[in-house]
């Protein structure tokens, strides 16, 4: 279950990020290339700490250094991806857009699930 939750909103994110993508192309190529840098950021960033749950759950108790060394891994390569995309010359405004479309796709999971009906 656990290993489900880190994905949430990744589906609803792409569903939102390409439609957008396709739309920033008025504005250049390099807007919509730097909100697919961001979202796959943050994709690339919840693949490290999906990689980390299986060190910590095969460890049990031991695993406690390896949940810490998670949020530090985590952070690390979404601050030098995102960081990267922009020194390379991807506008800092949809590199930090592409960081938030996962986030609205979790809000979007949310309602879809509390309105389905069981």
């Amino acid at each position: 279950m656990t290993r489900q939750a880190i994905w949430v909103g990744i589906e609803e994110g792409v569903w939102l990020a390409v439609p957008t993508a396709l739309g920033l192309l008025a504005l250049g190529w390099e807007w919509s290339v730097g909100l697919l840098w961001g979202f796959a950021a943050v994709a690339g960033g919840r693949l490290v700490r999906w990689g980390f749950l299986t060190v910590i759950v095969r460890e049990g108790r031991g695993g406690v250094a390896a949940a810490g060394l998670s949020a530090v891994a985590r952070q690390f390569f979404l601050v030098s991806l995102s960081l990267g995309g922009v020194l390379a010359g991807l506008p800092p405004l949809a590199v930090a857009g592409g960081l938030l479309v996962p986030t609205v796709g979790r809000w979007i999971w949310t309602v879809r699930v509390a309105r389905t009906p069981r």
